[in-house]
């Protein structure tokens, strides 16, 4: 707020206390430098579960969708908005992000589990002889 109203040339009776959106706030702190990063940041992020995506299998697909969802929309969010500045979001955004990492890595940690079904007693193991 200080560095806004020293710069400031308009003569209109309200004033800006900072940047309302994330990346710009991100560009007026850190520069182009630090939207820089940011912005390679989430094309790294893309870039790296978006290919393993289109070959995992079905199962593993349709949890890092949601979870790719709930990223982009923080994002988009972003452009607006400053709730990166909260830190239960960003906490959000990064678990969010590790999972789907995690799973594009090894698809088999979700893939394996329709091997236990749910059961009217309990879970149920195929092909296990007391069922």
């Amino acid at each position: 707020p200080h560095i806004f109203h020293t710069y400031k040339t308009s003569t209109y009776p309200f004033s800006l206390d900072h940047a309302h959106g994330d990346y710009l706030e991100t560009l007026t702190d850190g520069g182009v430098v630090g939207l820089a990063v940011t912005v390679w940041a989430i094309f790294r992020f893309h870039s790296y579960v978006v290919p393993r995506l289109v070959s995992m299998p079905r199962r593993a697909a349709l949890v890092v969708l949601p979870l790719m969802t709930g990223i982009g929309g923080m994002l988009l969010h972003s452009l607006i908005d400053f709730g990166l500045q909260i830190p239960g979001n960003v906490f959000c955004v990064l678990l969010l992000g590790a999972l789907a990492i995690r799973i594009a890595e090894e698809p088999r940690l979700v893939a394996d589990s329709h091997k236990i079904l749910p059961g009217p007693l309990g879970p149920v193991f195929p092909g296990h002889p007391g069922n």
